[in-house]
């Protein structure tokens, strides 16, 4: 994935995804629809919106970090 700083505020980025990450993504995305198990009652919605925030914040904290090692 290419991670660069938003343009027009520096605190957000731009995430490109590139050719293996976005078959790996619309793989999953397939997948989540083509199940219907259930899995997802009972979850709070603002709760996951919150975790996978956390989570994409480390991905481009380690990638940033993978750049500079460069």
């Amino acid at each position: 994935m290419d991670v660069i700083a938003y343009p027009e505020d520096g605190r957000a980025s731009l995430v490109d995804l590139r050719e293996g990450g976005r078959k790996l993504l619309a793989s999953a995305s397939d997948g989540l629809a083509n199940s219907d198990d259930g899995i997802e009652d009972g979850v709070e919605l603002s709760a996951l919106i919150e975790v996978m925030d956390r989570l994409i914040v480390i991905a481009e904290r380690y990638y940033a970090g993978k750049e500079t090692a460069r």
